[in-house]
């Protein structure tokens, strides 16, 4: 197979989302191509330039969020993978963000660090952000807990017939400021709230900060994206959920040189069944306005706060018992009670975690990364690994970097 394809790269450079996608897609092409790219710094919505047809590319990666834009690539008669939700045009295939595995990891996290109380905030007539919202409100209900919801109006100052773009649905957003205090006063204390990306929890920090709300003690924020940048500049700095953006994007490059060499040759249509692959999360990157333990009962707090501190240096229940100063029948039925999972299964959890994160930020051995995690030995480390993540160590770190 010929590997210099021709491809035009149409992802936003604006965001770091786009940014982590176009290295998912370099990564493939160098491991697969190289391939040849039509690329340039670009918005998400903007336009694709008149030379690209004299270009004549292969194929197309993009993220297609408006028709002018459909248009334009479906006049080039060449196989396109979407990483978009919108849904605007015929395509090759399709890969997105598995927006109802993101809330459910969100949830989650706010839910381990004890809160009963859940909200989500997010942005009018964006789809990402409207489908994170329904799929919050979902999953909120099945813990038989009331979600909390607040999303500001769209703006009526877009001209009929044109599509408001993510970063003007972002600005009009800091207009209803007001409006979103007042949600935040009502709501009840202490609370996590989960915001459609990294940009709308930044705002709702900010908000916080006005009214002097304590983060994250009374009030928790965990956004999507991991925008490092807009993370750090966060104050206080902010968790997130990272959504896999460089796997997209690996698995979109992937999908595309499929359809382009179905037959062995490049194709000029569009007719086989469109492919969508929804991709999970990589998981929670925790930093300050979310380290907090909430749980209304106090020894609780204490007990899983000594768990989570020393679960990678040896711990285990006898230890945990004898700080509790319970029996081990008693100690399980209070976990199980209040986390759903005895303190077995917590230590197990945390050590994953840690696990998940040496896997992700270094290129240490796994019989180090097993020490660390607190594991006795490496095949221990292994099989908790595969039974709880479904992957080997070495599978989710080959799809996380």
């Amino acid at each position: 197979m010929n590997g210099y394809l021709r491809v035009a790269l149409l992802v936003e450079s604006s965001y770091s989302f786009g940014r982590r996608l176009q290295q998912g897609v370099a990564a493939f092409s160098r491991a697969y191509g190289p391939w040849t790219f039509y690329h340039e710094d670009r918005g998400q919505d903007d336009p694709v330039r008149e030379d690209l047809a004299k270009w004549k590319p292969d194929g197309v990666l993009a993220r297609i969020s408006n028709p002018r834009l459909a248009k334009q690539l479906q006049r080039l008669k060449v196989p396109i993978v979407d990483l978009c939700d919108h849904d605007l045009v015929p395509v090759s295939g399709r890969v997105i963000v598995d927006h109802a595995a993101v809330v459910k990891m969100a949830v989650d996290h706010l839910r381990e660090c004890g809160f009963e109380h859940l909200a989500f905030t997010g942005f009018p007539k964006a789809v990402f952000s409207c489908c994170r919202e329904q799929a919050f409100i979902q999953y909120v209900k099945s813990l038989h807990i009331t979600p909390h919801v607040h999303v500001p109006p769209p703006s009526k100052n877009v001209p009929p017939g044109e599509k408001e773009g993510l970063g003007q649905i972002e600005t009009d957003a800091l207009r209803y400021a007001p409006a979103l205090a007042n949600w935040l006063r009502k709501l009840p204390k202490p609370i996590g709230i989960l915001a459609c990306n990294d940009r709308r929890a930044q705002q709702l920090l900010t908000v916080c900060s006005n009214l002097e709300l304590e983060v994250p003690d009374r009030v928790a924020v965990i956004g999507v994206d991991n925008d490092e940048v807009c993370c750090d500049l966060s104050n206080p700095s902010l968790s997130s959920v990272d959504p896999a953006a460089f796997r997209i994007g690996f698995q979109a490059a992937e999908m595309l040189q499929e359809a382009v060499y179905r037959t062995g040759k490049p194709q000029s249509d569009n007719t086989p069944p469109v492919k969508i692959q929804a991709v999970e999360p990589v998981g929670v990157i925790r930093r300050t306005s979310t380290d907090v333990l909430a749980f209304a009962d106090s020894e609780l707090t204490d007990i899983v706060r000594f768990i989570r501190e020393n679960a990678c240096n040896g711990l285990n229940t006898s230890k945990v018992r004898e700080y509790a100063r319970m029996s081990r029948a008693t100690l399980d039925r209070y976990f199980l009670k209040h986390l759903k999972r005895t303190p077995r299964a917590e230590i197990i959890r945390v050590r994953i975690e840690r696990v998940k994160e040496l896997l992700t930020i270094t290129d240490l051995p796994l019989k180090q990364i097993s020490k660390l995690a607190g594991f006795s030995h490496e095949e221990t480390m292994y099989r908790a690994f595969k039974k709880v993540i479904g992957q080997t160590p070495n599978e989710y770190r080959r799809v996380s970097n």
